[in-house]
């Protein structure tokens, strides 16, 4: 994630909950000898239903364009039913 590295460098960043992982997603991936898609597809076991989301940057000193962003994502993101609410629940 790259939120600290945007607010060290005076953009405004959040991250908000959008959507989990659907069990129709986790794969599979086609298995491969290059050590990232090795990785990929270990991570992926496993992976459904947790949570899924989005980073909102902004421009310097434009907090509120971020927050603004977020709260309107976050509204139509509640309205979903993949919504990813606390705590986490992993049963189907």
């Amino acid at each position: 994630m790259y939120g600290p590295l945007y607010n060290v460098l005076g953009y405004p960043a959040g991250t908000l909950p959008w959507t989990r992982v659907r069990p129709n997603e986790e794969g599979p991936r086609a298995r491969s000898r290059d050590r990232v898609f090795a990785r990929a597809r270990k991570s992926e076991v496993g992976s459904a239903g947790l949570p899924i989301a989005v980073q909102v940057v902004g421009r310097p000193w434009r907090e509120d364009a971020v927050f603004a962003a977020m709260a309107f994502l976050e509204t139509q993101a509640r309205a979903t039913t993949d919504y990813p609410t606390t705590p986490i629940d992993l049963a189907p």
